[in-house]
């Protein structure tokens, strides 16, 4: 956790694995004596990171905890992933949430959710280039209340001018969960980055071995202005 720091703050990877030594695993009594230290396998943050990446991934999206709705629309978010952002949410009560990727518009409704509590006056423009919200999403009460749809690229000058330009005088969030290439989250980070009040967050998501991640770390060597706030890392 970062506090007291007189800058915008970025959060890389909710779920990040970060200075692991080694792992290692015991056999059960039926294959034999347990591991001697000298035959535990020390493994790199690298290899142990992709390697977790390739598990949860699988298990995830062909298991079920990726696959979930919010009142009855797909929202295909990690759910530790939606526990961390409306803890963040709540600390820095924006005016405005700003979402890359709109999908099936369920995480849209869920922050709308979230920020009626936090700041009823307060709207979330959610962003995509193709029109894939369900019936349900469309007319949800609070995103009839709360939600504007901006069709287009998250990088387009015309986009980022009409979220310049909704944002003047307004405390703004960011969420960046589009297309995960480094090329793309880093141009949504130049784009967005100096529309983001001091203690706030632009939260990058799936960065854990994609290409979001290396935009972050190249976005931290172009800039002093973030931080990354490591809540939630293992």
């Amino acid at each position: 956790m970062i506090a007291g720091v007189p800058k915008a703050l970025v959060l890389c990877g909710l779920l990040a694995v970060t200075s692991v030594t080694g792992c290692g695993a015991t056999p059960s009594p039926a294959s034999g004596p347990a591991s001697s230290p000298s035959q535990i396998v020390e493994l790199s943050d690298a290899e142990i990171t992709a390697r977790f990446r390739k598990i949860w991934f699988r298990d995830a999206t062909e298991h079920g905890i990726m696959i979930n709705n919010y009142l009855g629309i797909l929202t295909w978010q990690n759910p530790f992933d939606v526990w961390i952002t409306q803890e963040i949410m709540f600390e820095v009560k924006p005016d405005v949430v700003v979402e890359a990727g709109t999908f099936k518009g369920g995480s849209a409704a869920l922050w709308a959710t979230f920020l009626a509590q936090i700041n009823p006056r307060g709207r979330v423009i959610t962003i995509d280039i193709q029109d894939k919200r369900t019936e349900i999403a469309k007319n949800l009460p609070i995103v009839k209340q709360m939600v504007t749809f901006l069709l287009g690229s998250s990088t387009a000058p015309e986009v980022v001018e009409q979220v310049r330009e909704a944002l003047e005088g307004k405390r703004a969030l960011f969420i960046l969960d589009s297309l995960h290439t480094r090329e793309h989250v880093l141009s949504e980070l130049r784009a967005y980055g100096d529309m983001v009040p001091v203690g706030s967050y632009i939260i990058v998501q799936d960065t854990l071995g994609t290409g979001a991640g290396v935009a972050v770390q190249d976005c931290l060597k172009e800039t002093d202005a973030f931080e990354i706030d490591r809540r939630g890392s293992a």
